[in-house]
Order: structure tokens, then C-alpha cells, then sequence
């Protein structure tokens, strides 16, 4: 059964975070990337690997309009963050209110700041929706309307989000509850999230972990996960994998 991340293997939303960010350090409503200032959406997408959750996408805005085409390590930029001396739940909570506010003033414009990945995106079309199993951080709403937008209606009880603050390795659970399976593949483009999913491979159940080659990865993202022993993944291998994984069809 095949498991899939939103942001970063299905949709590339950098745009639209690198915009919500700004907004939130700034208190404006910056609504299209013409909008922005110069070289920041550049410098923003460079490095948004180094920037893992909400919270640490506002520090990643204010560096980027300090360091204009400048390059930072995960170490640096988690110091800067430290640096910076904000609450993590207090600067979190005002990027996803920002984000809210966006999403309910320019609904379309929010929608078109995010892009599909081809030519994934093309075979998700093709697929029964109740084939689709999404596994994300992001909220589902989120997920649902912006699938929508770009012509894939996701069933939503096979969206397992980040709604109550519930963790990954929850909604896996979940999954493995839901959609009963002797084996799974799961797809993120993120090392740690793939760490956090490894205790459920064991002798009994297999879970194969892969790193999206094409999302938010890092400078040795690709080798560290070899060494860890996941298996980094195409779009063009993950294409063929679909035509012949088993999926869950939700009733």
C-alpha cells in the first residue's frame, strides 16, 4: 500500500509559505509574487529545506530579507532561530492566523501561490481518488481545496493530517488500523519524518521508507538517507511504483 506526503512530494507550496511568512513578520497582505521583495522569494526557496516547521518559517522570511542570495546550513539556521528568541508556539500560532487570514481575504490567489510537481502529478490525476492515501503535517481542509484546485478531489477520510496537532506516527497508526496491510510504502521528502516512521517496520509488517528526490531536500539529504537505509526515490521511479503498488480503497 503506498502512503504519500503532501508538501514537497505532491505540491510544491514554497511560494505560498514564503509569502504567509513575510506577511506574518511584516503585518501586510502580500497576496502575489510580484509583491515580493527582490531576490527574496529566490533566496526563500534555496533554502527552505533548513526550515522544518510553522514556527521556523518566519525566522527563515527575516533571513532571507537580511541575506539576499545568501546560502544557510539546518545548523546555522537553527541558531538564528535561537537568536531570535521568539516563542515557537507564539510565532507559529501568528503564521497559521496570517496564513488564515490570506486564505479567507484571496482564497484564489492563496490557491494559485501553490504548484504541483510533474510529472507526479499527472499520474495522481489518473488515479481512483479512494486509491489516495495522503500522510501530512498540513491540515486537510488545505489538502482537499487545493487538491480540488488542481483537478484531484482527495477523499478526505484518506487524508491523515496534522489537524489537533496529531503526529505523523499517530496517523500512521491510524493507517495501519484503517487500511490493514502486510506491507507499505511511505514517500516524504523529509529524513526525520522518515526516521519517525521507521519503528513501525518490523518482521511482521513491512514498511518501506522513501526520500523524495524532488522535495524541500537538503545539500546530502539524498546520501544521508542511503546511509540510514531508505531509498531515495524519483518522480519517474515513484510513477512506476504506482502503476503496480497495492491501494486501499476507503468504502
Amino acid at each position: 500500500m503506498l502512503i504519500l506526503d503532501f508538501d514537497g512530494v505532491l505540491i510544491d507550496s514554497v511560494d505560498e509559505v514564503a509569502v504567509s511568512a513575510i506577511n506574518t513578520i511584516q503585518g501586510r497582505l502580500i497576496t502575489r509574487r510580484e509583491e515580493l521583495p527582490e531576490n527574496y522569494l529566490e533566496t526563500f526557496r534555496s533554502n527552505r529545506f533548513a526550515a522544518r516547521r510553522g514556527a521556523d518559517m518566519p525566522h527563515l522570511a527575516k533571513w532571507c530579507l537580511e541575506n539576499p542570495l545568501a546560502q544557510i546550513s539546518r545548523q546555522s539556521f537553527a541558531a538564528f532561530v535561537d537568536r531570535n528568541g521568539d516563542s515557537s508556539k507564539q510565532i507559529e500560532q501568528e503564521f497559521f492566523q496570517t496564513r488564515n487570514h490570506f486564505v479567507e481575504t484571496a482564497r484564489e490567489a492563496w490557491l494559485a501561490l501553490n504548484a504541483p510537481y510533474y510529472p507526479l502529478w499527472n499520474s495522481i490525476q489518473k488515479k481512483d481518488p479512494r486509491e489516495l492515501v495522503v500522510l501530512t503535517n498540513k491540515n486537510r481542509q488545505a489538502v482537499l481545496d487545493i487538491g480540488a484546485y488542481f483537478g484531484v478531489r482527495f477523499q478526505a477520510g484518506n487524508v491523515f493530517s496534522g489537524d489537533g496537532a496529531t503526529s505523523k506516527e499517530e496517523n500512521f497508526d491510524a493507517i495501519q488500523n484503517q487500511f490493514p496491510s502486510e506491507r507499505y510504502t511511505f514517500v516524504d521528502d523529509s529524513i526525520e519524518n522518515l526516521h519517525r516512521i521507521s519503528p513501525f517496520n518490523t518482521a511482521s509488517k513491512k514498511v518501506e521508507l522513501c526520500l523524495a528526490s524532488w522535495g524541500y531536500v537538503g545539500p546530502g539529504d539524498s546520501k544521508e538517507a542511503e546511509q540510514d537505509g531508505f531509498q531515495v526515490i524519483s518522480q519517474e521511479s515513484l510513477v512506476l511504483l504506482m502503476s503496480k503498488c497495492h491501494s486501499a480503497v476507503s468504502p
